[in-house]
C-alpha cells in the first residue's frame, strides 16, 4: 500500500515565501545605494535646523572640518550651553542664517586656545551691522576686544587648555533682530566647539499639522 500523497496546490510564479516578503518595484523609483545614505562632507557644509517655527542654516567652508556633535568638551561652567557640542577644526567663516529674524541670540564657543582668534559679526534683515556682546567665564584666558561693538574679537593665548576646563570659552549675546551671524576663525588652526543656539522666535504652530 502506497503512503497517502501530499495534496498539491497550484503554484504561482513569483509567489512570496512566508518568511521572505517580496516588494514590488515602484515605477520611476530606484533604491538608494548604501554609500549614498549618509551625509557627505560636502553635504555637512550647509545644513538647516529647526528653531521653533523658524529655521537656521549653518554653513562652513571646505577649509574647515567637523566631527559633528559629541561630548568630548566638558568644560561648560559659566557658559551659555550645556550637554553635547559641535566640534569643528580649521580656519574660515561659519555663518548662521535665519529664515526670519530672531532676538536675544545666545551661544558659546569652547576651546579657543593656542593662538586661535574669533571675530563675531551679525546683521539684521536690512544688512545693518549689530552690536555683539562677548564675555568669558571668570578666570578665562581669551583676550576680548570690541565687545559691545559690531565686531567682537577673542584672541587666545599660546596656552593649550584641557577639554574639561572652561578657560578657553567665550559667550556671545546679540539682542537683534538677527538675520545672519558670521564667526570668523583665524590664527593657529585647531579644534573648537560650538554650543547649542538659543534665540527668541516669533510665530506659532498651526492647531493641526502633520
Amino acid at each position: 500500500v502506497e503512503p497517502p500523497s501530499r495534496p498539491r496546490y497550484p503554484q504561482r510564479n513569483n509567489a512570496p515565501s512566508p518568511t521572505k516578503p517580496v516588494f514590488a518595484p515602484i515605477a520611476g523609483w530606484s533604491p538608494i545605494p548604501p554609500a549614498a545614505r549618509f551625509v557627505t562632507a560636502a553635504m555637512s557644509q550647509t545644513q538647516a535646523f529647526a528653531i521653533g517655527v523658524n529655521r537656521v542654516q549653518i554653513a562652513y567652508p571646505a577649509t574647515m572640518t567637523t566631527s559633528g556633535e559629541n561630548g568630548v568638551h566638558l568644560g561648560e561652567g559659566g557658559s551659555l550651553g550645556a550637554g553635547a557640542d559641535v566640534q569643528y577644526a580649521g580656519n574660515g567663516n561659519i555663518t548662521f542664517t535665519f529664515d526670519s529674524e530672531v532676538n536675544n541670540l545666545q551661544f558659546s564657543l569652547y576651546d579657543i586656545d593656542v593662538s586661535q582668534r574669533v571675530n563675531v559679526t551679525a546683521v539684521n534683515n536690512l544688512a545693518v551691522p549689530l552690536n555683539i556682546i562677548m564675555t568669558k567665564p571668570a578666570g578665562g584666558t581669551v583676550v576680548i576686544t570690541g565687545s559691545g561693538t559690531t565686531n567682537a574679537q577673542g584672541q587666545a593665548s599660546v596656552t593649550a587648555h584641557a577639554n574639561n576646563v572652561n578657560l578657553a570659552t567665550v559667550n556671545i549675546t546679540i539682542t537683534g533682530p538677527v538675520k545672519t551671524v558670521t564667526i570668523a576663525v583665524s590664527g593657529t588652526a585647531g579644534d573648537f566647539w560650538l554650543s547649542d543656539i538659543a534665540a527668541c522666535v516669533v510665530g506659532s504652530f498651526p492647531v493641526n499639522y502633520f
